[in-house]
């Protein structure tokens, strides 16, 4: 099996968390667009997540999440592309999805990745 190169420039917290998302543009399924998710994370980063969901999500999907912290009140507001997806092996039926985060004056990358800034998770 060939090793994938890692190309990760920040470092991933392995963390289970509540992930809601909207896709909001998906030029390979357009019927997908405006469908909600509910899903979990797999890790987390200042730039990006991992979550683990029921539908494969094309690359290139845009995507609005909201991502609940356990210990900490409120939500934040993320808005990310999907850079890859592929089957969880087996389980047919569930899909890992890498999501880059996309800075944007309505969200809240600021304030997400201040949260890794001082390793405050877990």
């Amino acid at each position: 099996m060939r090793r994938r190169r890692e190309r990760r420039r920040h470092r991933r917290m392995r963390q289970r968390e509540e992930v809601t998302l909207r896709i909001i543009e998906s030029d390979q399924a357009e019927a997908l667009r405006g469908r909600m998710l509910y899903c979990s994370s797999v890790d987390l980063s200042a730039t990006g997540l991992q979550i683990e969901v029921d539908c494969e999500a094309p690359e290139g999907c845009v995507l609005d999440m909201w991502v609940e912290i356990k210990g900490r009140r409120g939500r934040f507001y993320l808005t990310g592309v999907v850079r890859w997806c592929r089957a969880v092996e087996g389980s047919p039926e569930s899909f890992a999805v890498g999501i880059e985060l996309r800075a944007s004056e309505a969200t809240e990358e600021e304030d997400w990745a201040g949260l890794f800034a001082g390793s405050s998770l877990n």
